[in-house]
């Protein structure tokens, strides 16, 4: 497996909040599914990075 970041200084990429609902909502179901507690806390710990990557900039032009 190889180590790729993305190049998240330089660009942005405009994000479907459906397609985020999605992948979050699958990753959860998926969380619930496997037997490993590593495994679903990984997977827990993508769900609330993800949701702060895309509800979090919503949070953030609101309080302002």
């Amino acid at each position: 497996m190889t180590d790729q970041s993305l190049p998240l200084d330089d660009q942005y990429e405009e994000i479907d909040e459906a397609e985020v609902d999605e992948v979050i909502e699958s990753l959860e179901i998926l969380a619930d599914h496997v037997n490993s507690e590593s495994l679903r806390a990984i997977l827990e710990d993508a769900v609330a990075e993800i949701d702060a990557l895309f509800h979090g900039d919503e949070s953030e032009s609101q309080a302002a």
